[in-house]
């Protein structure tokens, strides 16, 4: 409904949620709110200002490519700067900016101007007992031959046209079908760029899929040719189900996730000639492919969630007030 996106409504949207922020926040009496992703984050900044000495420790949680994401919504340089600014003043206030990368918790501190002492890192959780269970599930619809796997939305983001053409590159499509989960705004596109490519027959859009690991699970090789990311998520679970990985060398948190050519292979970003040369020669070794298996499997559990409750619990007794003070 184009109504929705009105500039009226969108201006009143951006008054009224402050407003909401701050009457949630004025009525729990918080002794530390965390918030997450940009805009969110900003809404928060903003409920938190006039506060005063009611004003609860604030802990502002990032999880993607801030960079990124701002030089992909603005229409302009000037709108760029504009929100980069409004970003950098925001997070500036925050009392810790949580990164969930180690190498975007560096690049923040030049991107924003953050101020080193308030920058906090925890990566992402991976719920291994759930994976460990639905991987064995059944996997409907799955090719009935070998296949590489990808999963992630389909948007420019996650660069879905350069495994294509890596995939078709590689000459795999002789032996291996391409199996790609997720939806989004460029499916049509992806369905013309791989019928261009004579690779259309063995290419599988599956779209949504309840669970991702029984898929994952059954596949030869997963990669993940993203453009950037926070932290690669789906590249952990992965591991969790025993696939060997190649994905790009991104900002950020591909060098979290694995450690290069010992737990996953790392590949350029944007580069399909590197990803077909790495696709192909890690399909031709089994026991590359094993190795890769077992050391990732090994590397995963550095993610497990009760680990990283921990770290929150000591982040969380950081930023309470200390009982009597």
């Amino acid at each position: 409904n184009y109504d929705q996106y009105a500039p009226g409504k969108l201006i009143g949207s951006a008054v009224r949620a402050p407003m909401a922020f701050r009457d949630m926040i004025q009525r729990t009496r918080p002794d530390v709110v965390m918030s997450f992703l940009k805009g969110t984050n900003l809404l928060t900044w903003l409920s938190l200002l006039g506060l005063g000495g009611r004003r609860p420790r604030w802990i502002a949680r990032e999880g993607n490519n801030v960079l990124a994401v701002v030089n992909e919504e603005a229409p302009n340089e000037l709108i760029r700067r504009i929100s980069l600014g409004l970003t950098s003043r925001a997070y500036n206030r925050a009392d810790a900016v949580l990164a969930n990368a180690t190498d975007m918790a560096e690049t923040l501190l030049t991107d924003l101007a953050l101020d080193r002492s308030r920058m906090r890192m925890i990566n992402n959780p991976i719920d291994l007992a759930a994976i460990s269970s639905a991987r064995n599930q059944p996997a409907p619809g799955a090719p009935n031959r070998p296949y590489i796997l990808t999963a992630g939305r389909l948007e420019y983001q996650k660069a879905h046209e350069v495994l294509l053409r890596a995939f078709a590159q590689s000459g795999l499509w002789r032996s291996h079908a391409l199996v790609i989960l997720g939806k989004g705004s460029r499916l049509n596109e992806l369905h013309r760029l791989a019928a261009q490519l004579g690779i259309g027959e063995h290419v599988r859009f599956i779209g949504f899929v309840a669970n991702p690991y029984a898929w994952m699970a059954r596949a030869e090789l997963f990669v993940l040719p993203s453009r950037w990311e926070g932290f690669p998520t789906v590249a952990a679970e992965a591991l969790a189900c025993g696939v060997p990985l190649l994905m790009t060398d991104c900002r950020f948190g591909a060098r979290d996730v694995i450690e290069p050519g010992v737990s996953g292979e790392l590949v350029p970003v944007d580069d399909a000639e590197a990803m077909a040369r790495s696709m192909a020669e890690l399909i031709a070794s089994p026991t590359r492919r094993a190795a890769l298996r077992e050391a990732g499997i090994a590397r995963v559990e550095q993610f497990a969630v009760g680990k990283m409750v921990e770290q929150y619990a000591t982040l969380f007794e950081e930023f309470a007030p200390v009982a009597g003070r």
